[in-house]
């Protein structure tokens, strides 16, 4: 049974990724990171970069690609959905403080912050329904979820060391990246 790419499944990915096509020495990315160098070159080397990536990298070395452009699409939104995905999971611990700390300004910014994020999921969830075979679903991205997380976190106010405890398991999970359960979609 193979094991899943340690750089495929990091929560920063494209920012690793992202560091490798503006050239960053693999040494100071691994470093940066916290992750193997050589998890790093098999991630390279055994072709989980995105294509516009490969062409970034290869470029320099001369040498001509072709661009699939729908798979370019699909790649790349995907990428922006894993950074999204974090980011959310981000503000979701970013209300949790400002809530313990009674904070209701920066509570309402976050949650402003929150909702764009939200948004801007649901146009590329949409966008890589329109253009691929599988989604993967994200229980983040539920509004369900938020409502029952914010519900929770609520309830507690009057327990600030249950709040704390909850808080925490909450943004455990939060960051823990979901097993993939991918579904075909209906046709239209």
């Amino acid at each position: 049974m193979k094991s899943q790419c340690s750089i495929c499944a990091h929560p920063r990915r494209a920012e690793i990724e992202h560091s490798l096509a503006n050239r960053v020495a693999v040494q100071r990315i691994a470093k940066r990171f916290n992750i193997s160098r050589d998890a790093l070159n098999r991630h390279k080397k055994n072709g989980h970069l995105p294509p516009q990536l490969e062409v970034a990298l290869l470029s320099s070395n001369g040498i001509a690609s072709v661009i699939d452009i729908d798979k370019l699409r699909k790649d790349e939104s995907e990428g922006i959905l894993q950074t999204l995905i974090w980011q959310k999971a981000h503000v979701l611990q970013q209300i949790d403080r400002a809530e313990q700390n009674m904070d209701p300004v920066a509570v309402s910014r976050f949650h402003d912050v929150l909702l764009k994020n939200t948004q801007t999921i649901a146009k590329i969830v949409g966008e890589l329904a329109n253009h691929t075979r599988h989604v993967t679903n994200n229980f983040l991205i539920a509004p369900e979820y938020l409502q029952l997380r914010h519900a929770i976190t609520s309830a507690l106010k009057p327990f600030p060391d249950a709040a704390k405890a909850v808080s925490r398991a909450l943004q455990e999970l939060e960051r823990t990246p979901a097993p993939a359960l991918d579904h075909v979609p209906s046709a239209h």
